[in-house]
C-alpha cells in the first residue's frame, strides 16, 4: 500500500513538476506487471515525445493569438463603420451637391392686379413687393436645419427665415415656403444685398453665420459681387451655404420688371 501510494505521488507529480524520464523508467521497472496501474502509467513513464510540450504552448499561443486578432479586428469594424457614417454625413453637404433646393418668388401690385414671378439673380424689388422663399428638400434627405439671411452693402445682416430669429429652423416638410403660409414685405432703403441660405444636420445660431459672412465679406474688399458659396463653405466645417440670390431694392414704383 505504501508503494501504491508512491506511485499515485509521482504521476501527479509528472504533471506539476516533470521529472527526469531515466528516473521514471526505473520506477516502472520495480513495477510487477500485474499491478493495476502499471499499463496506465506506461505511457507517461515510457516519456513524452519531444513535441507534446511544443503542441500545447503553441496551440496556447494560437487561442490567444486568434482571440487578440478577434479584438482587433472588431475594433477596426468599429472604427470602419463610424469613417463610414461620417463620410455619408460629409457627402451630404459636399460630394452629393446641395441637400435642398431653394427659389425666391416675389408678388407686386400693379394698380388693381397683383402678379408673382420667380425672382432672377441681380433682380430688382421694389419697397411693398411681398416675398417668399420656396424651397424642397432632395429625395431621402431628413433632419436639415435652415437659415436665410441677408446682406447689405454696408456688412449689415439680417435673419430673414427665420424672421429675426437667433437659431435656424427645423425643416419638417420635404417641401413649403417660407415664411409658411405668409410673406416678408420689402422695406428699407435702396441698395444691393445678398441672400444667403444655410443649412446643417443640427441647429446652429445666427451668431455664427454673421460671422461668417461679416468675415468673408472684408476679405473680399467688402464687394458683394465677390463673394462666393465655395469660400464661404471653407469657414464651417458643420455648416453649409447651398444657396445665394443677389438682389438690388429700389423705392422707384415707377419700375416695372
Amino acid at each position: 500500500m505504501r508503494f501504491e501510494g508512491a506511485l499515485d505521488h509521482y504521476a501527479y507529480g509528472l504533471r506539476d513538476l516533470d521529472p527526469p524520464p531515466e528516473r521514471l523508467r526505473q520506477l516502472l521497472r520495480s513495477v510487477p506487471q500485474e499491478h493495476p496501474k502499471a499499463e496506465s502509467l506506461q505511457p507517461t513513464l515510457e516519456g513524452r515525445s519531444s513535441d507534446d510540450t511544443p503542441k500545447r504552448w503553441f496551440s496556447f499561443q494560437w487561442i490567444v493569438g486568434g482571440l487578440g486578432l478577434a479584438g482587433a479586428t472588431l475594433v477596426l469594424v468599429l472604427v470602419w463603420t463610424l469613417s463610414i457614417q461620417e463620410h455619408r454625413s460629409r457627402s451630404l453637404f459636399v460630394l452629393k451637391g446641395p441637400p435642398v433646393s431653394l427659389h425666391l418668388e416675389y408678388a407686386r401690385y400693379t394698380g388693381n392686379k397683383r402678379y408673382r414671378q420667380k425672382a432672377r439673380n441681380h433682380q430688382v424689388l421694389l419697397q411693398g413687393d411681398l416675398i417668399q422663399f420656396v424651397y424642397r428638400q432632395k429625395q431621402g434627405v431628413k433632419g436639415l436645419h435652415l437659415m436665410i439671411v441677408s446682406l447689405n452693402e454696408r456688412g449689415t445682416v439680417f435673419c430673414l427665415s427665420p424672421f429675426n430669429g437667433t437659431k435656424s429652423l427645423s425643416l419638417e416638410q420635404r417641401a413649403g415656403t417660407l415664411p409658411w403660409g405668409e410673406s416678408l414685405t420689402v422695406r428699407g432703403g435702396a441698395g444691393k444685398e445678398r441672400y444667403v441660405a444655410f443649412v446643417a444636420k443640427r441647429s446652429f445660431a445666427f451668431q455664427h453665420v454673421k460671422a461668417m459672412l461679416e468675415a468673408e465679406f472684408k476679405a473680399v474688399g467688402r464687394e458683394l459681387s465677390k463673394l462666393k458659396l465655395a469660400r464661404l463653405q471653407q469657414r464651417s466645417d458643420s455648416i453649409r451655404p447651398v444657396w445665394t440670390l443677389a438682389i438690388q431694392k429700389r423705392s422707384s414704383p415707377r419700375h416695372k420688371p
